[in-house]
């Protein structure tokens, strides 16, 4: 049976989604696939069905391709365009099981392989090369087309320099205006998009107090302070959702969501929701925080959301 080909999508980066290291081993990828697998799961969500099976199918497709050591390294070698920096677990598996004694490298991919040929291909001139081609093309079977196409062109412009001197000559003839014609003046109102509204934190119980509105970070490590102890409080999710568009075009939530903290049973308040959120190699640009609330009979409260921004 043949095997579905890897495809990288930056925007649903299989690491970021579990919330793994891109050297994570098999154990790691697995338990970070069950504990997300718990706050995405759509019995937990009964309010955003489409959005958890959505996330619920994404993380089960980075499951199945990072815990296969095969797939992992096609798409390994496929991210590594996007993060070169980063450490890969199937770089040691290639060394461990390809590699002669002193390589430490895993092997270059097609791409690389081209470049490096082109960087050593010698050839004397671009200029012969381009004579010969030339040489070739005016002696093979095309060379009538390209006589014909010869023609048409100076056809094309004898034609357009005659329009050009007509215009010319008819320009001098007309008569001189002496009066003024004033021009109509066009305005065209280009709608504008409203963004879409973000849920307010109207609810004291349900609150994030700190990162404010649209406060620019850069994610190596920030606290998020607020409240989350409503009455029958049964536990409580944190995560951040990337927003594609701009404030212009109107903010669109993506595929790229990341839990900061896991299902947290004891309610807080006024208090640290989560200690020290680090998130690496994100694009820049809006994020909405979220805080979610379940009570005991597994409802849940309107969200808190919070719009801030990535700085590098």
């Amino acid at each position: 049976m043949k095997r579905k080909a890897i495809r990288y999508d930056p925007y649903n980066d299989f690491y970021l989604l579990l919330g793994v290291a891109s050297d994570a081993d098999t154990e790691a990828v697995q338990r970070a696939f069950r504990q997300r697998a718990k706050s995405v799961h759509p019995d937990l969500n009964q309010a955003r069905q489409e959005w958890a099976n959505e996330q619920f199918r994404l993380i089960s497709e980075a499951h199945a391709i990072l815990s296969d050591r095969a797939l992992r390294l096609q798409y390994d070698r496929q991210r590594r365009r996007f993060y070169p920096d980063d450490q890969y677990i199937s770089d040691d598996f290639w060394t461990r099981s390809h590699a002669t004694p002193g390589e430490t490298t895993p092997p270059p991919d097609f791409s690389q392989g081209f470049e490096r040929w082109k960087r050593g291909f010698n050839y004397a001139s671009p200029r012969v090369v381009y004579a010969a081609a030339f040489r070739n093309l005016m002696k093979g079977p095309y060379r009538y087309l390209v006589y014909l196409m010869g023609a048409l062109f100076l056809v094309n412009v004898v034609l357009i320099a005659a329009g050009t001197f007509g215009r010319s000559e008819a320009v001098r003839a007309a008569p001189t205006a002496t009066g003024f014609i004033e021009a109509p003046v066009f305005v065209i109102s280009t709608p504008q998009k409203t963004p879409a509204p973000i849920p307010s934190c109207a609810n004291p119980d349900v609150t994030i107090t700190s990162p404010e509105p649209e406060t620019a970070l850069n994610f190596d490590a920030f606290d998020i302070v607020g409240s989350a102890s409503p009455t029958d409080f049964a536990y409580y999710t944190v995560e951040i959702e990337y927003l594609k568009g701009s404030e212009d075009s109107g903010d669109t939530p993506s595929a790229s969501l990341w839990v900061l903290r896991t299902p947290v049973t004891e309610p807080v308040r006024e208090g640290i929701l989560v200690k020290g959120a680090r998130i690496a190699n994100v694009f820049e640009g809006r994020y909405v925080l979220r805080l979610q609330v379940i009570l005991r009979d597994g409802s849940a409260l309107p969200p808190c959301e919070v719009i801030i921004r990535r700085k590098r």
